[in-house]
């Protein structure tokens, strides 16, 4: 994949007419902390437009132009993150006259490939998507927060969003709250029949106006709500201390690695969960078997889970039996047992043998689908921060139809084996199969 920079830009926050905002900080939580090192968030966006639009015209401006109102609402992600040789942990600061860089490029890609368009299409090199991201600043003692990489893709008439943020300021959820709020304003720019975008306060005084947003988008950075576990956080910040750096951690992906996208719909997710519930159906104790109510997202959990780690025990033909399971699930599921709450972390730590352990990034929840500028839903949405990283990414689908969509990297072999297994469970006819997957798992 050729990838040509056309320019870099720096958006900065539009000048608001809101309390002085000139300097201002915004410390980093024990939670925070425990992400400092960890690998950047990294997300691209795939969308399709129509040939006959000019992206550099009349897209590229809006997205400009709406970013800048966005950032309004997000000034840490405009500054940088910085460690004071006189603290004990970094802090977040934005001056005015800080913003995000903004790089725009032109590939020469297969969109639809990329982003999926063409079902049934071979499965694409891990780091085909790399070139699609932007560069984040980093050093020891000072990072930048965010970095936005728009690539457009002119003989498919498509374009992509990828953005990059560091972990230790950034969550996925915090990540998707600012790209919802992002498209929010660029989209309500389409129905604004004024040079102001909809949904604003007036003001005066040539000061840009504060776009509004709805209530389930507005960011809270009060920190004085986040009840943090008593002097966990100066245990922690005094092991900071030791390895001082703001270097997050580059997973090495290997050259033969593939990613992956799977698609668990709804209809089928029902029938399992009914399919499970048929092993309790006797249960009288009715409290109990409500609390035991098995989730979408712990449904698809068991499975992928499952499927990730004996995909390899299948490649090497040797016979699974579902009553065979990796023991961590025992561990996660002892919550719902009262006698074992209290023990259930040492319980995971003891089930980690031979380090096989994937982690579940995101959620269906976050909805990430439904990140709409104005010129349609998403094509496909990559979580690339999974990659290298024996992890799992969860979105909702696409199509809406309120199922879960999977995202994986492997090696060629193991994506093989894994993708054989799936589709195995959702062949017509074959639900005990998956069914006896999730009975042993859960």
């Amino acid at each position: 994949m050729a990838v040509k920079i056309v320019d870099v830009c720096m958006v900065a926050p539009s000048p608001a007419a809101t309390p002085d905002h000139s300097c201002s900080t915004l410390p980093l939580t024990f939670y925070d902390l425990q992400m400092l090192r960890s690998p950047l968030i990294q997300r691209l966006y795939c969308y399709q437009n129509s040939k006959t639009t000019s992206f550099f015209d009349s897209i590229l401006p809006k997205l400009i132009h709406s970013l800048s109102h966005t950032l309004q609402h997000f000034l840490p992600l405009a500054g940088n993150l910085t460690w004071p040789r006189n603290s004990n942990k970094p802090v977040v600061v934005y001056v005015e006259g800080d913003a995000v860089s903004l790089t725009v490029a032109l590939s020469d890609a297969d969109f639809y490939s990329l982003s999926g368009c063409w079902e049934g299409s071979e499965l694409p090199q891990a780091t085909e998507c790399h070139p699609l991201l932007p560069n984040l600043p980093v050093s020891h003692e000072r990072a930048k927060v965010l970095a936005i990489q728009l690539t457009v893709f002119p003989e498919f008439g498509g374009f992509s969003i990828g953005i990059a943020a560091h972990h230790g300021v950034v969550d996925g959820k915090s990540l998707n709250s600012f790209t919802k709020s992002w498209a929010h304003i660029c989209r309500s720019s389409f129905s604004s029949s004024s040079s102001h975008i909809g949904g604003v306060d007036e003001v005066s005084n040539n000061q840009s106006p504060l776009v509004l947003l709805p209530p389930e988008l507005k960011p809270l950075f009060d920190r004085t709500l986040i009840k943090e576990p008593p002097k966990l956080e100066e245990i922690f910040s005094s092991n900071l201390w030791l390895k001082r750096s703001l270097l997050p951690r580059v997973p090495e992906v290997s050259p033969d690695s593939v990613r992956g996208t799977f698609r668990f719909p709804r209809a089928k997710i029902e029938k399992l969960r009914r399919l499970k519930g048929n092993k309790r159906e006797h249960d009288h104790d009715r409290r109990r078997q409500r609390r035991r109510i098995v989730s979408t997202f712990t449904l698809t959990c068991a499975l992928c889970l499952y499927l990730g780690l004996f995909s390899q025990v299948r490649r090497n033909r040797r016979q699974i039996s579902t009553s065979h399971h990796p023991r961590g699930f025992e561990a996660l599921t002892s919550l719902d047992n009262d006698n074992d709450i209290n023990n259930w972390d040492s319980s995971i730590i003891d089930a980690a043998d031979d380090h096989r352990i994937y982690s579940i990034f995101e959620s269906p929840q976050f909805r990430v689908y439904g990140t709409d500028f104005g010129w349609g839903r998403p094509k496909k949405v990559d979580l690339l921060s999974i990659d290298g990283r024996r992890a799992m990414g969860f979105a909702d689908t696409r199509d809406g139809d309120g199922g879960v969509e999977i995202g994986l990297v492997l090696k060629k072999h193991h994506m093989e084996a894994f993708s054989a297994m799936f589709a195995q469970g959702f062949e017509e006819n074959n639900e005990d199969y998956l069914a006896g997957i999730i009975r042993s798992s859960l």
